[in-house]
């Protein structure tokens, strides 16, 4: 352990090692974001590892997915990753849960982690991670859009009430704010990973007598230097915020 994680401790103290190792961090979607972020814990000597995804790796992912190569394309996200953190470690406990995280797995998937990185797309699963999340004092950092981003010096991390410039933040705030009775201007202790960048359309062909759509037929573009800065930037917040303790 000591000598695999030398430059953590080095860096950290070995106290802060020893926290790390005993710490549990679950994400939720191990997909563009999700996998990144999921590499630096592991590098990082976090000693339980809980991935949460039901969804498989696609040719789509390789641009943007550390985990997504021609030999693991159909295979299952989190059991492709589950394997590469034992390979980075194999004494870290990965916890694998190929389900996607909704109302219905909500009691199942949500448990008493050290912390969660929420790497969710969907503004409706977003909203209510972040409230149960909320409600059960599991502390979380939830992650913007990255897609139709190219600046990796505009991502920043702040309370997700005072994050800017971020149109799916933007919607959760307000679902959260309408129906989970968090209140205007006031901090919601939601830590998240953003950026200000204004969003780059996609290029794509649109026919004469079709309307303009923003995301085209496959959603914005996204650079694998945007996309992995995102989950590089939430285990760092995840991984200060444990040895803090």
């Amino acid at each position: 352990m000591k000598a695999r994680f030398g430059g953590i401790e080095r860096l950290f103290g070995e106290e802060a090692l020893a926290q790390l190792g005993q710490a549990h961090v679950a994400i939720v979607g191990v997909g563009g974001v999700g996998c990144w972020a999921a590499e630096m814990l592991a590098r990082s000597g976090v000693g339980q590892i809980t991935l949460i995804d039901a969804d498989e790796l696609c040719v789509t992912n390789i641009n943007r997915q550390i985990h997504a190569l021609d030999s693991t394309v159909g295979q299952s996200k989190v059991q492709v990753m589950a394997k590469r953190i034992h390979d980075i470690n194999s004494d870290c406990e990965v916890h694998i849960k190929e389900q996607f995280f909704m109302a219905s797995t909500a009691d199942e998937l949500l448990i008493n982690y050290d912390y969660l990185i929420d790497a969710i797309d969907s503004v409706k699963h977003k909203v209510l991670l972040l409230a149960e999340c909320l409600k059960r004092n599991i502390q979380v950092v939830t992650c913007g859009g990255a897609g139709g981003k190219t600046d990796p010096s505009c991502i920043q991390s702040a309370d997700l009430a005072k994050s800017s410039g971020d149109r799916l933040l933007k919607k959760v705030r307000y679902e959260l704010r309408k129906h989970h009775g968090l209140k205007n201007k006031k901090k919601f202790k939601i830590q998240a990973v953003y950026s200000d960048q204004p969003m780059i359309l996609p290029f794509c062909e649109v026919g004469e007598k079709q309307s303009f759509k923003l995301d085209c037929d496959s959603g914005y573009g996204t650079s694998p230097m945007v996309i992995s800065s995102f989950g590089i930037i939430a285990a760092d917040v995840v991984i200060k915020k444990l040895i803090k303790k």
